[in-house]
């Protein structure tokens, strides 16, 4: 094979071609999807941690950065705060993010989508020129690459950003394999610089490792025609290590990994990263898309992992071809080539479990990792480039095409024609797949077009170029149709990032307060720092130890794998709290002022309807309860009908204390009877000395117009009440014909929290306020003193604590001593935002300021401009002893991997430009 030898003059039209060529394929899957109204940023195809957890945090670095800030170092929507712990900070140096940042608007988020895919393109096509390939075949490796389903699966992913620059990175090797000089070694350090600055630690460390093998591949051939191979290979190997060496101190990635590891609780099913994936998705990589829907993987770990359904990074059926083509020629590629030959089937067996190829997985980092999902551009990478060798063997080889190639494209072909066969009834039925293959015509002729007109190096001189160009025109057609066609997992638009209006009325309501939304649906956890809301709620696979340990106390999960189960529970994916059983007390002390929902507050209750029906007891005659659904005023119910006289009992569940809500109506046909009289309802206690009734009521509509419509009830039960007495009698001229009455779905509210909520909104959401909630900085008159957590949470939990006069406090002594006596004060929250809070406190005796944000190294407290220790207190929040008098206090967020990250990077960097000056200056050249 004769190697491609491109002249300077051409080479920039022919970058500029394909990447016009790249934008035109783009623009026919984005240009439709926008004009119909989709956004690809909330279009979730595998997982929807890009919009409940990547963007709110992208929203935050928007507002710290317009508010002159460094970054969102600190983040208060979410839980009661948390520390980024992917710093936002580092993306500021993400050359495509910041546009976005400084020009917030959708149009931007998705040109941004948009652009990565370009640039892998083009980028890619820039490692192939270089192995070096033909035009035509490196147009081909970098179009496989940019539309490869890996893209298409993840494309609103955080990592995407960090394999965009994948390619770049691994071009700038080779070309400073080739020849040392300043500028090749700080342009391998930009592109290093934009893949720690993409954020995601699992990505970098797979791109660490395959960069490092090419590094070493690239040493070993300089070592064969030197006379000192030894010293070739370490100075390579070396100098990757010492390019990548700045770029994880730069990062900060060494210090948050030691200072997060003993602050965080990882989700982590056993099993997740020995994952062995069924052969079927093996060969989905090339089934045509409508193969796209496979079944949860099967795990014999745990049977959580099905919930994690692995979606493969569809290569396609001619990539795949000619990838083949490659593999089975290895003798006519060259030799830098041949590396991404031999890293394919070992990336094949970390993603797949593929023996003997699957060895890294036994590794002690990489086992811990999503192996199926963050080392699926190990495959497409080498894939792309390998279709791309194999295109150029078949258009520079004078001899025909070999029998064995022409049966693989036969075979794969054959596979394609079965599954349209197979699903030519979807395919008559919608129009999209018409549609698109004639839009995908048209860009394809006028991609033909614009390369006859270009003439920037590539020829159609024989009958074999032509078929060549018609591979690429297939090809693409194919991945257009992908990147179309499937369906996001999670709808055509996984979440809504448009404003509420209840998003709205909350914005105007004064004060720091959070909020709990009782149901997914109603806020989204997370979406709350969309509309400068907090949220109690945290989704995240790592959770901070002390959220976590309060979160799972007050939630009554004592085990890691009751823990698991509320996790995973009906798809939630974070940790709620029960309503049915959480204290008001706590709920005022986590300063949950505002409750979201969209039912109203007697239908959350536990319902008790059902248990009702099942445990009928009728009281002989013809008189009887049975369950139906009953319209009164216009609102339907699913009820309990009695008619009197009647009774029914029910065994309550184990609770502290409860709370009955009930509806109580009388039937529009009972009161369409002359002779009805109305009906007494009641409910009772039974106790060894008489039943103690609970409530009673006389309705009669005949009489009373407002007793057409439910009325809503409530009645405490005290503490102990296993058994309560439903019961119905006649009015007073004892009809029984007519006396219909019902009891609109009972429930049991297994708490007091409901009598502390008074409904404020009634609109696209209800929204009741927590009347008796705690501020978010409030004052303590005592503390006490305990020696571990354990005991902290089982006082915090326990009956008799009263959080707003009384603080748990867990530190080793000496502790410090109130120097008068206890006394009330007055607390002022004068500012609340990212990494930085103000208070105001003006005491007549001594006690403890109490803010109930996280307690988390690196903030830093000033009294009166003198710096203070934090103490944790009731587990997760901060406090400060102080004695009486005014005092203003700053809370700051100052953490030391940040001051500790920049001295290592600035020294590498001056390191690395003082060694290529010397190298320059005393070369032998001079």
């Amino acid at each position: 094979m004769k190697p491609f030898r491109s002249s300077a003059n051409r080479s920039g039209r022919q970058v500029l071609a394909a990447g016009l060529l790249y934008l035109v394929l783009l623009g026919t899957v984005f240009v439709p999807k926008w004009l119909s109204g989709y956004s690809f940023l909330t279009e979730v195809i595998w997982d929807p941690t890009p919009v409940y957890l990547q963007y709110p945090g992208d929203l935050v670095a928007i507002r710290t950065l317009q508010a002159g800030q460094l970054g969102g170092l600190w983040d208060p929507t979410r839980g009661f705060g948390t520390q980024h712990f992917i710093p936002i900070y580092l993306t500021y140096f993400l050359i495509l993010k910041l546009p976005v940042y400084l020009c917030h608007a959708p149009w931007a988020w998705e040109a941004y989508l948009l652009v990565r895919l370009l640039l892998a393109g083009v980028f890619t096509f820039l490692l192939a020129r270089s192995l070096p390939l033909r035009f035509l075949p490196a147009l081909f490796a970098g179009m496989a690459y940019m539309l490869c389903g890996y893209f298409r699966i993840f494309l609103n992913f955080q990592h995407l950003n960090l394999e965009v620059f994948f390619p770049a990175l691994l071009w700038s090797l080779l070309l400073l394999a080739r020849r040392q000089s300043l500028g090749r070694v700080f342009a391998a350090l930009f592109f290093i610089i934009q893949m720690w600055a993409s954020g995601n630690p699992m990505s970098f460390v797979y791109a660490i490792l395959l960069g490092g093998a090419f590094s070493l591949f690239l040493a070993a051939l300089a070592a064969r025609r030197s006379s000192r191979p030894l010293l070739i290979l370490g100075f390579g190997l070396g100098l990757y290590l010492f390019l990548w060496s700045l770029s994880w101190f730069g990062a900060a990635h060494g210090f948050a990994a030691v200072e997060l590891s003993g602050q965080v609780w990882k989700l982590r099913l056993p099993g997740i990263g020995q994952l062995r994936i069924p052969l079927a998705n093996l060969v989905a990589l090339v089934t045509p898309i409508f193969d796209y829907w496979l079944s949860p993987l099967p795990s014999t770990h745990d049977a959580r992992l099905a919930l994690l359904n692995f979606v493969p990074g569809y290569l396609g059926i001619i990539v795949s071809a000619l990838a083949l083509i490659a593999i089975l020629h290895p003798g006519r590629l060259p030799r830098v080539g041949l590396f991404f030959i031999l890293a394919l089937p070992f990336s094949l067996g970390l993603v797949f479990g593929i023996p003997p190829f699957n060895l890294l997985q036994g590794l002690p980092v990489l086992r811990e990792f999503q192996n199926f999902r963050y080392a699926q551009s190990l495959v497409a990478l080498p894939a792309a480039l390998a279709a791309g060798m194999g295109l150029h063997l078949f258009l520079a080889s004078p001899a025909p095409i070999p029998r064995r190639t022409t049966a693989i494209l036969a075979v794969l072909l054959a596979w394609v024609l079965w599954h349209f066969i197979g699903y030519r009834h979807f395919l008559a039925a919608s129009p999209l797949p018409l549609r698109f293959l004639l839009g995908a015509g048209l860009v394809l002729a006028l991609a033909g077009l614009f390369l006859s007109a270009a003439r920037f190096g590539f020829r159609i001189t024989s009958g074999r170029s032509l078929f060549g160009l018609a591979l690429l025109a297939i090809a693409a057609g194919e991945g257009i149709l992908y990147f179309y066609l499937i369906t996001p997992l999670y709808g055509p638009r996984a979440f809504s990032v448009a404003e509420p209006p209840a998003a709205a009325w909350l914005q105007s309501q004064p004060g720091c307060f959070r909020l709990l939304g009782v149901e997914p649906e109603s806020l989204h956890p997370n979406l709350a720092g969309l509309f400068h809301l907090e949220d109690v709620r945290d989704s995240t696979p790592l959770y901070f130890r002390r959220y976590l340990k309060f979160i799972a106390a007050i939630a009554g999960l004592n085990s890691e794998r009751a823990i698991l189960d509320h996790y995973f529970e009906k798809g939630r994916f974070y940790l709620s709290l029960d309503l049915h059983e959480l204290p008001p007390r706590l709920l005022d002390l986590i300063n949950v002022r505002y409750l979201l929902t969209q039912e109203a507050r007697d239908r959350l209750a536990l319902a008790l309807a059902d248990p009702l029906a099942r445990g009928l007891m009728p009281q002989g005659g013809t008189h009887y309860l049975a369950a139906l659904e009953a319209t009164l005023g216009g609102v339907r119910r699913s009820a309990l009908l009695t008619h009197a006289p009647s009774r029914a009992e029910l065994i309550l569940p184990a609770a502290a204390s409860r709370t009955l809500v009930w509806e109580v109506g009388i039937l529009p046909r009972a009161r369409e009877n002359p002779k009805a009289d109305g009906a007494w309802l009641i409910a009772a206690l039974p106790g060894p000395a008489g039943s103690r009734l609970v409530f009673g009521r006389f309705l009669n509509p005949q009489q009373k117009a407002a007793e057409r419509n439910w009325i809503r009830m409530d009645a405490h039960l005290p503490l102990g009440s296993r058994e309560i007495v439903f019961g119905s009698l006649p009015g007073p001229r004892d009809n029984r014909e007519s006396d219909f009455a019902v009891w609109g779905e009972p429930g049991l509210w297994q708490a007091d929290t409901w009598r502390n909520l008074k409904e404020v909104y009634d609109r696209d959401l209800r929204i009741y306020e927590n009347q008796t909630v705690l501020p978010r900085a409030f004052w303590a008159r005592r503390a006490e003193w305990l020696s571990s957590d354990e005991e902290v949470l089982d006082r915090l939990t326990g009956e008799g604590f009263d959080p707003g006069q009384l603080v748990l406090v867990h530190a080793r002594p000496p502790w410090p001593e109130p120097e008068s006596e206890p006394g009330p004060a007055e607390v002022e929250l004068v500012e609340h935002d990212f990494g930085r809070a103000r208070v105001k406190v003006r005491a007549q005796g001594a006690g403890w300021l109490v803010l109930t944000d996280l307690y988390y190294p690196g903030w830093e407290a000033r009294v009166d401009g003198k710096e203070v220790r934090i103490y944790p207190v009731d587990v997760a929040f901060r406090g400060l002893p102080l004695p009486p008098g005014e005092h203003d206090i700053l809370f700051r967020y100052n953490p030391p991997m940040v001051h500790m990250s920049l001295w290592p990077m600035l020294l590498s960097w001056s390191l690395a430009f003082l060694v290529l000056v010397f190298k320059k200056l005393f070369s032998p050249e001079r």
